[in-house]
């Protein structure tokens, strides 16, 4: 794994890029450029303050204060972006296009590769791995489907329960078992996924609950 993790580290950091660009272009189309580079300023704090935090070990498991870190990491963006979801501030995103950027849910083969380097039991690695991977492979072919009408709601539904179901076990899962099993989830690049990742995907399940 050791000769991979310069890759596996890219393709985290660009996922989470990916989110934070999207949610600019959004803001950027709905009230202009100025209040989006205010919000992307702030993301970008955040995602660099995230990413320094994980590069420094504050979410290690075997701290006393990591699991109170990674929950206060979760929470700030679940906070943040339900308040403009109920203040319908993301009210032009389409669902289609809150599906679309999911495919980049295929980076959670670094999961997988962890759990193929005994980092990660298959119960922790397996739901998540392979839960987001599937999503991220037919998100384009969801997106397609909602893009057609009607026709394509009941897909469309179906996949963001699911989805919706995975991002809030790969928040909960690793922070429970960070002391133990699920260690190696609260060390860099793997701690991102429950502190970035996954609350971007459940926001943009409950976003695209929102507009259907």
């Amino acid at each position: 794994m050791g000769g991979l993790y310069p890759y596996l580290e890219a393709a985290v950091m660009a996922a989470c890029l990916a989110v934070i660009l999207f949610w600019v272009a959004v803001l950027a189309r709905q009230r202009g450029m100025g209040p989006a580079m205010r919000w992307a300023a702030l993301g970008v704090g955040w995602f660099l303050l995230v990413w320094e935090l994980a590069r420094s070990g504050a979410f290690e498991g075997t701290r006393a204060s990591g699991r109170l870190a990674e929950v206060v990491a979760i929470l700030v963006p679940l906070v943040t972006g339900s308040f403009l979801l109920l203040r319908g501030r993301l009210k032009m995103v389409t669902p289609a296009d809150l599906v679309a950027l999911q495919a980049c849910r295929v980076v959670a083969v670094v999961v997988l590769v962890a759990y193929a380097g005994e980092a990660l039991p298959a119960w922790l690695a397996l739901p998540i791995g392979v839960g987001d991977t599937v999503l991220g492979v037919t998100a384009p072919w969801v997106a397609r489907r909602a893009r057609a009408g009607t026709a394509g709601l009941p897909a469309l539904r179906l996949w963001n329960v699911i989805g919706a179901v995975i991002a809030c076990y790969t928040m909960a899962a690793p922070v429970a078992a960070a002391r133990a099993s699920g260690y190696f989830f609260s060390l860099y690049p793997l701690v991102l996924f429950p502190t970035l990742l996954a609350p971007s995907w459940l926001l943009m399940h409950l976003a695209g609950h929102r507009v259907q």
